[in-house]
């Protein structure tokens, strides 16, 4: 959570909703929902995978969706009438991130700002050897937690912290 500016324009508030999904990317218990405000989720198509902008689990219309492509390159696109943006058949790895307004005008530590940008992250494979071994590798945890680190040792996983209530904000 932050305020950017830009010369002498009002900043505006961001805040960053990021989700990395471990194995197939369809898997609806990878979906955090209407208590997340922002999310990106990754929706099957029969040309391969699309992402859906959510705000409280309703679609964005027409907002801006850049996506990383498994080849290096980078598409932006406009989510249609449903929150999706067009599809993806790239076998590998994607990142994405579009952006919403979540709220008006404030302050955050002394520093005004016009309006709240939420922003979803979401790190995602579509197909290949990759999406089919990881559920096998790693242990889906008990509990949807936010706000945890995580490490690979040794072919350990280790989560630490987090917490399992409402999405919060730091300011």
């Amino acid at each position: 959570v932050g305020v950017h500016q830009v010369g002498d324009k009002p900043g505006n508030r961001i805040v960053y909703y990021t989700k990395t999904i471990l194995g197939d990317p369809f898997d609806l218990t990878s979906i955090v929902g209407k208590q997340n405000p922002v999310e990106l989720v990754p929706v099957r198509d029969p040309e391969g995978m699309r992402f859906r902008l959510q705000f409280h689990g309703e679609p964005v219309v027409r907002a801006e969706v850049t996506v990383l492509l498994p080849d290096g390159g980078k598409r932006l696109t406009i989510t249609d009438d449903a929150g999706l943006t067009m599809p993806f058949g790239q076998v590998g790895r994607y990142g994405a991130w579009g952006r919403t307004l979540i709220g008006g005008a404030g302050e955050l530590d002394g520093q005004p700002y016009a309006e709240s940008r939420g922003y979803a992250t979401i790190v995602a494979n579509l197909g290949g050897e990759e999406t089919a071994v990881l559920p096998d590798v790693y242990a889906p945890l008990p509990q949807a937690v936010s706000s945890f680190g995580a490490v690979e040792s040794s072919g350990w996983m280790y989560v630490y912290g987090g917490h399992t209530a409402r999405t919060h904000d730091y300011d």
